[in-house]
């Protein structure tokens, strides 16, 4: 366990959070991995398979498979906490 979790009959599993809690159940064999961006819950015998869901995401041509929300520059890095239309008003400012 990596983070913030509340396990409770979990076994042989591994559970990384990086901010919000996990909370868990009754689970056996699993990786659930929580980040910014994406939520991974896999059994363990295929997380190897992982590459199948980035896959599947690029298909459906989904921002997440193009977009992160963490950027990072030469200066340091920032993370976009909301995206949406940019009216014209602050287009020009």
């Amino acid at each position: 366990m990596r983070g913030d979790a509340a396990l409770v009959d979990v076994e042989d599993s591994f559970v990384h959070s990086e901010g919000r809690l996990v909370a868990a159940l009754g689970l056996s064999n699993v990786v659930i991995v929580d980040t910014p961006d994406a939520l991974l819950v896999a059994s363990r015998d295929r997380v190897q398979d992982v590459k199948r869901v980035v896959q599947e995401l690029e298909a459906r041509e989904h921002k997440a498979s193009r977009h992160h929300p963490t950027a990072h520059r030469p200066w340091g890095t920032y993370v976009v906490l909301d995206e949406g239309p940019v009216s014209r008003s602050s287009a020009s400012a």
